[in-house]
């Protein structure tokens, strides 16, 4: 059994003293006799184990402000809820065959949610969450859809939820941690000028992006432990010679933690250019999280003005930009 996950953020409002709230419902054809009752980000709140006899399950508990939880039958498989003060929740579904028979009185959202999810499957097309969102960006619900879209197609919904729902719930956890990506990701589009970046190089001294201005620049990140990365390598170095000349540099961040490891593959692989630059904190560096980078290698190319003309070239792709550009900038 695999249950649809639905992670939906909480209204994060102030209310004075707990509030009692009741679940109860019924689930068809469980193959389960209990599940946990758990919140997504709530340190406060203790787990409640809850019974399920002849499919009839009942809970109490108190929360002081509308938030979310999950019903956990297995690591897997769970369904979310959203609950609020002083609002009882009855659940009713067949847990073989969740989508369309899910009924969920006393939170309207939650209920929404599935319900848009059964268009979805009937109807896979992405203008259905695009018109669900435009239609309510204040909605919470709009944190599970939002990144089902792709966000080059789809930069400005991104862009209107970031000026709508995330401001309107600063407070929030889920909306915070979403807003801040969206924000990431708005300002890594192509277009967008890069903020300046200032890290030591492997002999202590402070480098900036800056002074490449007015040049041709690929911001790369990499690590020596990152076989894909030293895959890559050859073809950095091919395009570096073959385009530096004409205003072609590359900025190297390196995402190692072992100095040595990372100096010794600067020498060794002859990395040639001057601009290595790392502040040896893997994926806790700040760079890499104002950058969006989650993976590597990862690069981002920008013109002489700072701005992103492409991301993530690979292999050939490096060469090939280069050559066609660098051949229409020249007439």
């Amino acid at each position: 059994m695999r249950l649809i996950t639905l992670i939906i953020s909480s209204l994060t409002l102030i209310s004075i003293g707990q509030n009692n709230v009741t679940v109860k419902g019924e689930f068809k054809n469980s193959s389960v006799s209990q599940f946990t009752f758990e919140p997504f980000y709530n340190e406060n709140f203790k787990s409640i184990k809850v019974n399920i006899n002849d499919g009839i399950f009942e809970f109490a508990f108190k929360i002081a402000s509308i938030d979310f939880f999950k019903l956990s039958f297995s690591r897997d498989s769970y369904l979310a809820l959203i609950v609020e003060p002083d609002k009882d929740i009855e659940i009713f579904a067949d847990l073989s065959n969740l989508l369309g028979t899910i009924n969920i009185k006393g939170s309207d959202n939650t209920q929404m949610i599935y319900e848009l999810e059964e268009i979805i499957a009937i109807n896979n097309n992405d203008s259905i969450i695009v018109n669900f969102i435009k239609k309510d960006s204040c909605n919470p619900a709009v944190v599970f859809f939002i990144e089902k879209l792709d966000f080059d197609a789809y930069y400005e919904v991104y862009e209107l939820v970031e000026k709508s729902l995330v401001k309107a719930y600063p407070d929030n956890k889920i909306i915070e941690q979403l807003g801040n990506k969206i924000r990431v990701l708005l300002n890594t589009k192509t277009g967008s000028k890069v903020e300046n970046i200032k890290l030591p190089n492997q002999h202590g001294d402070t480098l900036s992006l800056y002074p490449l201005q007015g040049k041709l620049t690929l911001i790369d990140f990499w690590a020596s432990w990152c076989g894909p990365c030293r895959g890559e390598l050859p073809y950095r170095k091919a395009a570096y010679k073959k385009f530096n000349a004409q205003g072609f540099e590359i900025f190297s961040i390196s995402l190692d933690r072992n100095k040595q490891n990372w100096v010794n593959t600067i020498q060794n692989s002859e990395l040639n250019w001057s601009f290595h630059v790392s502040d040896l904190k893997m994926w806790q560096s700040e760079v890499a999280r104002n950058f969006g980078v989650g993976g590597i290698p990862a690069n981002f190319l920008v013109d002489a003005e700072g701005k992103i003309l492409t991301k993530n070239l690979r292999g050939k792709q490096l060469e090939e930009f280069l050559q066609s550009y660098f051949e229409k900038n020249s007439r």
